[in-house]
């Protein structure tokens, strides 16, 4: 599936506007992403990955990359659940082991299932993320995030 991420204007995000919309899910706010599609879809979702950034020289990351991944899918799956989620009609869905952790249990957008897109043509599409922090816990977590479609 071919798509661009845009913000709020329709200005393609570079690795600085992302670094900073991230932040933002730092304070508990949620933030909206654009999915510019550019392809036909079958069922897109949302899958968490290993970061392969380990941050910037001056925050480098204190923990594994694999460590961040592994905590954000814990927190998801407990009961009291944190972490990063997606909202979907007004429901939260939170990563977890059994939601977003692989290609097969990614977290459907259903705004983009089933999408004829003309060729040439771009169907653009909100996607809402927030973070409910870890009570106790304070530090930074590096992640991949990625949209699939089957």
């Amino acid at each position: 599936m071919k798509y661009t991420v845009t913000d709020s204007t329709g200005t393609l995000l570079t690795t600085e506007d992302f670094k900073t919309l991230i932040s933002e899910l730092n304070s508990s706010q949620e933030i909206t992403l654009y999915f510019n599609l550019m392809e036909s879809t079958n069922t897109p979702g949302l899958i968490v990955l290993k970061s392969s950034d380990l941050g910037e020289v001056d925050y480098p990351s204190k923990e594994a990359p694999s460590k961040d991944l592994i905590d954000l899918l814990h927190w998801g799956s407990e009961a009291t659940q944190a972490g990063l989620y997606v909202k979907v009609n007004n429901s939260k869905t939170y990563f977890s082991f059994s939601a977003g952790s692989n290609f097969g249990n990614r977290i459907q957008i259903v705004s983009m299932a089933n999408l004829t897109i003309p060729q040439g043509e771009t169907q653009i599409l909100p996607v809402v993320l927030g973070y409910d922090r870890k009570p106790n816990v304070s530090r930074r977590l590096y992640i991949g995030l990625e949209l699939y479609d089957s």
